[in-house]
C-alpha cells in the first residue's frame, strides 16, 4: 500500500476537514498540488502513483510529482504532531513543554526564568517517575547552572547519576516486558503455554531484576493487559477472572497504587469489572465499576476522556441483564451525543452497535435499523479500526435484523457476503460454531412460515458444540437466544435474560 495513503487512511472525516483547513492556512492557495494530491488520494484511494502523477502533470513531470509528494507527508507529520500535543494533556506532555519553554529562555538569554521553568518541570517528573525526560532536565540544569540557584553542580551530578540508576531499571523492566511478550506469542503459535508467573520471573532473573519488580504498577499492568489481549483472542474470559484480580491484589494489597499510579489503577478496575461481566458475574461487576467510577471523579482529564465511554458502555450492558433496559438505552443515546468528552473510534462505534441491539430487544426493529446506519463507513474501513471478527458479528446481526423485518432478499445477499468475506476463517475450529449458526440463520429465513418447532429445536441442540455455562461467552449465549426465541416464537430479550438467570440459580 502507498505510504502516503496509509497515513491518510487513519484520519476520520473530521481530521480531513481540519486538514485541508491546516493546507489553506499554511499558504492559502486552493489550487496548490499537495492539496490536489490529498484529495486524490481520498477520492481515489490507491490507485498508482503513475495514475495520480498523470492527473497531476498531465505533460508528464515525475520530479515535480515526486516534490509534491514529499512536501505532503511533510505537511502530514507537522499536521498529526501538532493534533497530538493538542490533545495530549498527559503528565508527560506537560513536563515536555515545560522543559521546551526553559530551552527557549535559555537561548534567548532569559536565564533566570529558563531555570524556574526547569525546576517546575523537575517537581512534576519526580511526581510522575518520567525518568527519561528527568535526565534531560538535570543535563540542563548542569548546563545553565545559576549562581543564585542555591545547589552546586555535585548535587546536581548526584541527583544525575542516581535518576540514571533509576532509568536503567526501567528500561530493563520494559526489555523485561517485551521477552514475556515475545514468549507468550511463541507460545500462541505453538499452542504450548507455560505458567505466566514463571515467564515473568525468569524474564526478570536474566536481567538481573529481583521480584519486588512485581510490585511496580506500571510492568505488572502491562504484563496483565498483554495476558488479557492473548486470553481475549481465545474467549477465556473463565481463566482470565482469577488472573487480573491476582495481579490487581498483588500491588493493592502491599503497597497500594499512589497518585502517579493512577492510570494503571484504572485500567485494572476497567479489565476486571469487564471480565466480570463477561463471566456473568453481574453484581460483582457493578462494585468494582462503582470503585471504577469513583476513582474517575478524581482523574486526569486525559484518563476521562479515555475511561468514560468504556464506563458507560460496560454500565450499559449490565443494566441490561439486570431488567432496565431503558436506561441502558438512555445512556448510549446520551453518550453518543456527549460533547463535553472525547469518544473514540473504537468506543463509538460499539456504542452504536450495542445501542441498535437495545433496541431490537425492545423489538423496534426500525429504530435498529436507523441507528446502525449510524456507522456511516463500509466494513473495510471498521475492521481498521475494530478487527474482522468485530465486522463478522456485526454483519450476523443484520442478517437477524432483516429477517425480522422480512427483507428477505437482504437476508440471502448477507449471507452469502459473510460467506464470500470470511470464508478463509468460518471453516477453522475456532469459528465452527459460527458457521453453523449461519446455516440456521438461512434455514429460518428460508422457513419463516413452515417451522417445525420441535425437529428444528432438535437440530440446533445437536448441531452444536456446548460448553459449560461458566465458561461460555456472553455474546455467545445471546446469539443463541435468538435462536431459541425464533423456535419458540417468544420475544428474544426475554428469553435471553431466562437463560441467563436460569444458569445463574443452577451455578
Amino acid at each position: 500500500m502507498d505510504t502516503i495513503h496509509q497515513i491518510i487512511s487513519t484520519f476520520d472525516e473530521e481530521d480531513v476537514v481540519s486538514f485541508r483547513r491546516f493546507l489553506k492556512r499554511t499558504k492559502g492557495n486552493e489550487d496548490r498540488k499537495d492539496l490536489q494530491l490529498f484529495n486524490l488520494f481520498i477520492a481515489k484511494g490507491e490507485e498508482s502513483s503513475k495514475e495520480f502523477s498523470a492527473l497531476l502533470y498531465p505533460e508528464g513531470n515525475n520530479a515535480s510529482y515526486q516534490a509534491v509528494r514529499k512536501r505532503l507527508t511533510k505537511l502530514l507529520t507537522r499536521f498529526i504532531a501538532l493534533k497530538l500535543l493538542d490533545n495530549d494533556s498527559s503528565e508527560a506532555s506537560m513536563v515536555l513543554s515545560l522543559v521546551n519553554m526553559a530551552r527557549y529562555l535559555f537561548s534567548h538569554n532569559l536565564s533566570s526564568l529558563g531555570w524556574k521553568y526547569l525546576l517546575k518541570a523537575e517537581k512534576a517528573a519526580l511526581k510522575n517517575d518520567l525518568f527519561e525526560i528527568l535526565n534531560s532536565i538535570y543535563v540542563l540544569q548542569i548546563q545553565y547552572l545559576q549562581a543564585e540557584s542555591g545547589t552546586s553542580y555535585e548535587t546536581l551530578i548526584k541527583k544525575w547519576k542516581a535518576n540514571k540508576k533509576r532509568l536503567e531499571i526501567n528500561e530493563q523492566g520494559e526489555i523485561a516486558l517485551s521477552l514475556v511478550t515475545d514468549k507468550i506469542k511463541q507460545a500462541q503459535q505453538s499452542g504450548e503455554f507455560e505458567d505466566i508467573d514463571k515467564l515473568i520471573k525468569n524474564a526478570l532473573k536474566d536481567l538481573n531484576l529481583n521480584e519486588n519488580y512485581l510490585l511496580q504498577p506500571r510492568f505488572v499492568y502491562n504484563v496483565a493487559s498483554m495476558n488479557r489481549r492473548r486470553m481475549l483472542l481465545d474467549k477465556d474470559y473463565f481463566n482470565l477472572e482469577p488472573f487480573i484480580i491476582k495481579q490487581f491484589e498483588l500491588i493493592n494489597g502491599q503497597v497500594g497504587f499512589q497518585k502517579k499510579h493512577n492510570y494503571y489503577k484504572l485500567g485494572f478496575l476497567y479489565m476486571i469489572s469487564h471480565t466480570l461481566y463477561r463471566n456473568k458475574k453481574f453484581d460483582l461487576s457493578l462494585e468494582y465499576l462503582a470503585q471504577l467510577e469513583t476513582e474517575l471523579k478524581h482523574a486526569a482529564k486525559s484518563q476521562k476522556n479515555e475511561f468514560f465511554s468504556r464506563v458507560i458502555l460496560l454500565r450499559a450492558n449490565l443494566l441490561l441483564f439486570n431488567s432496565n433496559i431503558d436506561e441502558s438505552i438512555r445512556l448510549l443515546s446520551d453518550l453518543l451525543k456527549a460533547k463535553s468528552v472525547i469518544v473514540s473510534q473504537k468506543d463509538r462505534l460499539n456504542a452504536i452497535v450495542n445501542l441498535g441491539v437495545f433496541h431490537y430487544y425492545k423489538g423496534d426493529f426500525r429504530q435498529t435499523r436507523k441507528v446502525l446506519n449510524d456507522i456511516n463507513h463500509s466494513d473495510k474501513w471498521c475492521e481498521k479500526i475494530m478487527g474482522r471478527e468485530w465486522v463478522m458479528k456485526k454483519n450476523i446481526m443484520e442478517v437477524i435484523l432483516y429477517i425480522e423485518l422480512e427483507e428477505f432478499s437482504l437476508v440471502d445477499s448477507r449471507i452469502r457476503y459473510l460467506h464470500r468475506s470470511f470464508r478463509d476463517i468460518l471453516h477453522l475450529d475456532k469459528y465452527r460454531r459460527v458457521a453453523t449458526y449461519i446455516k440456521f440463520l438461512r434455514k429460518i429465513a428460508n422457513s419463516t412460515l413452515t417451522i417445525n418447532e420441535l425437529s428444528l429445536e432438535e437440530e440446533v441442540e445437536d448441531s452444536f458444540e456446548w460448553i459449560p455455562f461458566e465458561t461460555e461467552d456472553i455474546q455467545a449465549i445471546a446469539f443463541y437466544a435468538w435462536l431459541k426465541s425464533k423456535i419458540q416464537k417468544r420475544g428474544n430479550y426475554e428469553v435471553l435474560l431466562e437463560l441467563i438467570q436460569a444458569n445463574q440459580v443452577i451455578q
